[in-house]
């Protein structure tokens, strides 16, 4: 039985290969036009090769199961939750200079941008301190000495607590707050490996952009801290960028750039191993065509 088959196949295949080595010799003249139509056709059209022909839908890249029960579900809920995303794009510099620099200049960019921004927030640990300390604990202490125990006596009950909630009346040497002060919750978020403080710039996009799924949006977030680094002249090599966006849109950019190149170099390998293994340059040139 298994004998019969195998000669069924055979006879089979054999006969397929008859069928299609008689439509190549009639039709030969056809097929080698047809054929070399299909490849002038197509290397005119590697030359419209560009970032529009990269797919920068994330959504349609995405496990869709993951966005249905997965992480991408529950990483959507959780920003709900919190009205932010709260795995921020991280520049991390050499000084403390650099990253006030870096905050400054992309605060300013995104008050230019207005709602066209693709940027949230931008922040340095200093944000959390406040600001003009010294000028303030000046005037506090000025309103201190013009509120004297007298003038509070002839103040109405709720003005006296209000100005005693407001003022720190029971706290003599007002001193400036530093990041000593800052609670750690917050501290750890801006705290390196070393122990280092005030080096690191977060970046948050918005939560109603399209940031997660459009890759033009993760390229332009991307531009605008890249931009606002080079505008704070950091030399190459001072500073970094870590976070899924950048990441995204290098590989985006890389992949448009670098495509075609790896293409070509792949083909040109193929050509050199047909070369190689037949020897026979019309022979090679049949398989490569």
């Amino acid at each position: 039985m298994t004998d019969k088959f195998i000669q069924m196949v055979i006879t089979v295949n054999v006969n397929l290969m008859l069928l299609f080595v008689a439509f190549v010799k009639k039709y030969n003249v056809q097929i080698v036009y047809s054929t070399l139509f299909t490849a002038v056709f197509c290397l005119l059209l590697c030359f419209k090769f560009g970032e529009g022909t990269i797919e920068t839908d994330f959504s349609k890249l995405r496990n869709a199961k993951s966005l249905r029960e997965g992480s991408g579900y529950w990483g959507r809920k959780v920003d709900g939750v919190f009205q932010r995303y709260l795995t921020p794009t991280v520049v991390v510099t050499d000084y403390p200079a650099q990253a006030t620099r870096v905050s400054e200049i992309l605060k300013e960019e995104k008050a230019v941008d207005g709602e066209l921004s693709p940027i949230s927030e931008i922040r340095v640990v200093e944000d959390f301190l406040p600001t003009e300390q010294e000028e303030k604990i000046k005037h506090i202490n000025h309103i201190r000495k013009m509120l004297t125990p007298k003038i509070m006596s002839y103040m109405k009950p709720r003005d006296k607590k209000r100005a005693e909630d407001i003022i720190p009346f029971t706290e003599p040497d007002l001193r400036t707050v530093s990041l000593d002060d800052i609670p750690e919750g917050l501290k750890v978020l801006y705290r390196e490996l070393d122990g280092t403080i005030g080096r690191l710039v977060h970046v948050y996009p918005l939560m109603q952009s399209s940031l997660n799924w459009d890759g033009r949006e993760v390229m332009r977030f991307a531009a605008k801290i890249r931009s606002a680094m080079n505008e704070a002249k950091i030399p190459e090599g001072q500073a970094a960028i870590a976070g899924s966006a950048p990441l995204s849109a290098e590989m985006i950019s890389i992949i448009s750039t670098d495509g075609p190149k790896a293409t070509l170099a792949a083909f040109l390998a193929v050509a050199f191993l047909v070369l190689i293994v037949f020897r026979n340059l019309k022979l090679s040139g049949l398989i490569l065509g």
